[in-house]
């Protein structure tokens, strides 16, 4: 038990170890002096025996000496040596030795010498010195037995009083302070012990280990609070970082926090997302690895402007994620200093990708719009140009014509006038284009083979060309068919091979002309909204020449652009062509790069016919006799009608004015068998005169000719029952077959 007690109680070991040095100590200065005060006794009483040997045998020893009685002096040595601690006598006379008893030592000795002399006469002889040495060796012995005893005793007296001590301190104090240990050592925060109570008999008036003991409960009870206040905190801590969790991730826009090492410390799902990183390989890096220096070193720039600063920043960046793509940013930067100061970057990025592309598509529509605006202004100003244009036309044609039939068919006039009538159709055909180009034309489409068309314009540009441009084809004959204008659908061509000649014209180069058929679906026509997704003709036209900057091809297409010099263009070319592509429903692209060339696609739809139509059969003028009524507010037109009708074999009335027209046909309905009018006129148009006319007499056939008009078209006009409408100007021919189509099908 008392081991255990030992091993156990270290306060004990302690309080032991403390009382047997202490105990020693105090019997080692204790022994020390009564060592001290007997040696200092057996010292004095050493010297004591010298004084007596001074006082009691050195008259003796001398008077022996006088007179030489050396058995006198023997005996007298000897009864000195037979003093305690006596160790050796000699008597020395002149240096040298004359007696001695006992036995000399050299150690633990004390010697004392005595001079002898004797008085003779009144004067004091010298005899010689007397020296009696002492052995300490007797005295040491015994102060060493005295040492062992009083140590031995005492030690065994320490050592029973310091075991006694202990075991009280242990009853007393150190089993509890153990309980106690026991106790703390037990504590669990998880689980707290019941009160500590000590196990003995509760004192009368309370001591320091009851007051340890109930400080310990104290304790206890304000851990037991403690830990319930930290329980809770650490709850209610979870619980926020749960709900800021919640709220961070919930937010689309990718959110981070950034130390001042520009370390990742805090980032929402939406920013490993819009990376395309774990979160693993974000938090406690900077990211140096998965992005561009450039833009790292851009990104850190501005992080230690806010972090020193303190200003909030808001800039547009790019930031390239996983897989090379790159992004439109928009990251607005805050610092945050908590409670130890430590410094925060807060960011908040908002990908404006689709955004920025929004704006670029919205930018390209109201281009667009701003291009359909022009194309209706240039097409509203075109309308009266054609109309008045058309007047004209129809005077020359008409004149022309009978001027031919009146000339010999070898003359140097007949041809002369065929010229005329071919550079009048080159003007028809330029009215037609400027009404293509307005979309507000009336155009004969048909169903043709565009690779036909494509052949011949090549085989009509090759001879144009010079030696310096080349020219590759790639034509493929099976595309499908279109419905369109052949005319137009060469004036496209050769106005694309036209600006890539001029291209080209000093440098020459290679002109690449193609054909072929392609499938368009909803996702490639994006940027064309307008256009039904299906199947197209692409006819493409690329040089080699000098490329456009972007400022030209943003204005490619505007009415009256161009980059070509005075007397090369007027910049309707392009204009003329993208009007009537739209006409077709189709779409033109360019791609264009200085240095490399310039690339036009026109795209056009392919319609679900099988036949081209047939050739028409060159046709006789047919001729009659009926009487006509002749409507036409222009001079020349009136005149030019009446004697181009007569010739025919008409008989023909003729009226300048609408209103006078209608009386005369009131008064004489059934005097004319057809009637052909213009539509614009003043007073009454034409429209409204026919529908008078109709109420009158309901199966009278009329014509109605107009140079231009927007608010009356064939099938209208039909709807209100007028026969056929016809576009001025109207050839001779044309006119004459119209003319026999109505009669011919009244009769019928």
């Amino acid at each position: 038990m008392f081991s255990e007690i030992i091993k156990r109680a270290g306060i004990g070991r302690k309080l032991l170890t403390y009382i047997l040095l202490f105990s020693s100590v105090v019997t080692f200065l204790g022994t020390s002096l009564i060592l001290y005060s007997d040696y200092n006794y057996d010292i004095k009483q050493i010297h004591k025996t010298f004084r007596q040997i001074e006082s009691s045998y050195l008259q003796s020893i001398s008077s022996a000496l006088w007179v030489i009685d050396e058995e006198q002096v023997t005996e007298l040595l000897n009864g000195i040596l037979r003093f305690p601690d006596m160790q050796y006598l000699e008597i020395w006379q002149e240096g040298e030795l004359l007696f001695s008893v006992g036995q000399p030592q050299q150690d633990n000795i004390i010697q004392q010498d005595y001079l002898l002399s004797y008085l003779f006469k009144g004067e004091e002889r010298k005899l010689g010195v007397l020296k009696a040495t002492a052995n300490l060796t007797g005295l040491y012995k015994l102060l060493w037995s005295k040492t062992t005893l009083i140590l031995c005793t005492q030690a065994v007296k320490t050592f029973m009083v310091s075991a006694f001590i202990f075991f009280i301190f242990y009853i007393l104090v150190g089993k509890h302070l153990i309980f106690m240990a026991d106790y703390a050592r037990r504590f669990n925060f998880n689980h707290l012990e019941s009160p500590l109570i000590l196990k003995r008999k509760p004192p009368k008036n309370s001591d320091e280990l009851e007051t340890l003991a109930q400080s310990i409960n104290v304790m206890r009870q304000n851990l037991a609070n403690d830990i319930e206040e930290r329980r809770r905190a650490e709850q209610e801590i979870e619980a926020s970082k749960t709900y800021l969790d919640k709220i961070l991730n919930n937010i689309g826009d990718p959110v981070f926090v950034k130390d001042d090492q520009h370390r990742f410390t805090l980032v929402n799902d939406a920013f490993c997302s819009t990376l395309g990183l774990p979160r693993g390989e974000v938090i406690g890096k900077t990211l140096s690895e998965d992005l561009p220096p450039d833009e790292m070193e851009h990104f850190e720039k501005i992080d230690r402007q806010v972090l020193t600063d303190g200003q909030e920043n808001l800039c547009e960046e790019s930031l390239t994620v996983k897989g090379g793509k790159t992004l439109s940013i928009v990251t607005r930067k805050t610092l945050y200093v908590d409670e130890k100061g430590d410094k925060f970057l807060i960011g908040v990025i908002r990908d404006i990708t689709e955004q920025k592309k929004a704006e670029r598509e919205k930018a390209k529509l109201e281009s667009q719009l701003q291009q359909a605006q022009k194309m209706e202004a240039i097409g509203t100003l075109a309308g009266g140009i054609a109309h008045d244009f058309n007047n004209i036309l129809s005077a020359i044609i008409g004149y022309t014509e009978m001027a031919r039939d009146d000339s010999p068919s070898e003359s140097s006039v007949a041809n002369d006038l065929d010229n005329v009538l071919e550079a009048s159709a080159r003007a028809v055909g330029l009215v037609k284009q400027i009404l293509s180009f307005s979309r507000q034309g009336d155009t004969e489409h048909i169903l043709l083979q565009p690779a036909i068309i494509v052949n011949k314009a090549i085989l009509m540009l090759r001879p144009t060309l010079p030696t310096t441009i080349e020219i590759t084809q790639y034509i493929d004959a099976k595309t499908g068919l279109i419905f369109a204008d052949p005319t137009q659908i060469h004036q496209i061509l050769m106005n694309l091979c036209t600006n890539a000649f001029h291209a080209m014209e000093k440098t020459g180069g290679r002109l690449d002309i193609s054909l072929k058929e392609i499938d368009l679906r909803d996702g490639d026509l994006f940027h064309e909204p307008d256009v039904i997704a299906g199947t197209f003709i692409q006819i493409s036209v690329g040089d080699s020449g000098f490329g456009m900057t972007q400022e030209v091809k943003d204005k490619i297409f505007d009415p009256y652009f161009t980059t070509k010099g005075a007397g090369k263009g007027t910049g309707m070319g392009l204009s003329i062509v993208h009007g009537i592509v739209k006409s077709y429903g189709g779409f033109i692209t360019l791609s264009s790069k200085l240095g490399k060339g310039t690339t036009f696609n026109v795209f056009l739809p392919v319609v679900n016919e099988e036949e081209l139509p047939d050739k028409e059969a060159t046709e006789q003028i047919p001729i009659g006799m009926e009487r006509i009524l002749f409507i036409d507010d222009e001079d020349i037109l009136a005149d030019m009608g009446k004697t181009m009708l007569e010739r025919l074999g008409y008989h023909v009335t003729v009226r300048q004015s609408s209103l006078e027209a209608l009386e005369i046909f009131q008064n004489q309905p059934d005097q004319f068998d057809v009637v052909i009018s213009d539509q614009t006129m003043p007073g009454m148009t034409g429209v409204d005169l026919a529908q008078r006319m109709l109420q009158i007499r309901p199966d009278i056939p009329i014509i109605l000719c107009t140079g231009y008009s927007s608010t009356i078209s064939e099938k209208k006009a039909k709807s209100f029952g007028i026969r056929e409408f016809a576009l001025k100007p109207v050839q001779k021919k044309d006119i004459a077959m119209l003319i026999r189509k109505v009669l011919d099908g009244n009769q019928a």
